[in-house]
């Protein structure tokens, strides 16, 4: 399962960079692949989530079931999908001082069908220093 993991230092409380990341319907706002987003179901400790994107040009759908741990870390695990066979992740937030923190993104993903290991691990990774910078644009500009 081809795995990817970054970590970006963000100016911003624990609390404001948590609230950001569990905001998943303003997603589609800042990361242009993302085509929409779907609460299915809200539940104590996170979210089951429909997500549609496009990657390259081609529709993926797929639902996450997202464990919420408060200003700590985000969680999630695949339930459902069009292209992906498992899907596993988490954001780390870790307090670096009072106004700033370091966020870890970690995910692995295993698609469906007979990809060589070469693409999907380059799929799972071509974005993400993109992504990180998108997440931390957004944390660093919304207002308190």
């Amino acid at each position: 399962m081809p795995q990817a993991r970054r970590t970006i230092e963000v100016d911003s409380t624990p609390e404001k960079a948590f609230a950001v990341l569990i905001d998943y319907p303003s997603y589609a706002s800042f990361i242009p692949e993302v085509q929409h987003v779907e609460i299915l179901e809200a539940r104590p400790h996170g979210k089951r989530v429909r997500f549609g994107i496009a990657i390259f040009g081609l529709p993926v759908t797929y639902t996450l079931d997202l464990i919420e741990e408060p200003y700590r870390r985000l969680s999630w695990t695949l339930v459902a999908s069009n292209w992906l066979k498992s899907v596993e992740g988490s954001w780390e937030i870790e307090a670096l001082d009072r106004r700033q923190v370091s966020l870890a993104y970690v995910q692995q993903i295993t698609i469906k069908g007979l990809i060589p290991k070469v693409v999907s691990t380059k799929l799972v990774g071509f974005a993400l220093p993109e992504l990180l910078e998108r997440f931390k644009t957004r944390i660093e500009t919304l207002k308190d």
